[in-house]
């Protein structure tokens, strides 16, 4: 599944969203990323790497499935139980 242009376009290129990423990292000093729903996985939306040399590397479309990974689990608990 790819991700809609729509979405990159319209909401991910705020630079509001940056500077966010940018203070989380400087506080926590640990790698931040922002997560999306698409289809049965959670794909990297946006990330900003931590300055440490031991931290976690992770890259923008790179995913996980919902119901075997953490952020999956994140993700779904938003869901309703009905749904």
């Amino acid at each position: 599944v790819q991700l809609g242009n729509w979405l990159v376009e319209g909401y991910l290129n705020d630079p509001r969203i940056d500077e966010l990423l940018r203070q989380l990292v400087e506080q926590t000093q640990e790698t931040v990323c922002v997560w999306g729903e698409i289809g049965s996985f959670a794909r990297v939306l946006r990330v900003r790497q931590s300055p440490l040399a031991i931290s976690l590397t992770v890259r923008e479309g790179e995913s996980a499935p919902l119901a075997n990974s953490a952020v999956g689990n994140a993700l779904l608990a938003r869901h309703d139980d009905a749904a």
